[in-house]
């Protein structure tokens, strides 16, 4: 397990808002959801879905340029994310470095 300080209350928070809410809404299929959430006086314990594949952007270094049929893949899943987080109403700063590819 890796414990990671968060200092940021409010940024956290924002966060935990933005994942209750995903969770609110029935999730979506690409995107990470927190499946259950626990605290004690020193910390948040958070459980999220396993995405597993790696970064997308690592996965272009190592395999060079992705097809077409790929790339449009890619494409419509994020999208389709981004819609869905815009139909939820959710205010969330996507961070696109964090995007990761399935294997």
């Amino acid at each position: 397990m890796v414990l990671v300080t968060y200092t940021d209350t409010h940024a956290f928070q924002h966060e935990m808002d933005a994942l209750l809410q995903i969770r609110k809404n029935g999730g979506h299929p690409y995107i990470c959801s927190l499946r259950e959430n626990f605290e004690d006086s020193n910390h948040y314990f958070l459980i999220l879905d396993l995405v597993s594949g790696g970064e997308m952007f690592d996965h272009l270094i190592r395999m060079g340029a992705y097809s077409e049929a790929d790339a449009a893949r890619l494409v419509r899943e994020v999208a389709n994310a981004l819609t869905f987080l815009h139909g939820s109403k959710l205010s969330i700063i996507v961070q696109y470095s964090s995007c990761q590819v399935r294997s």
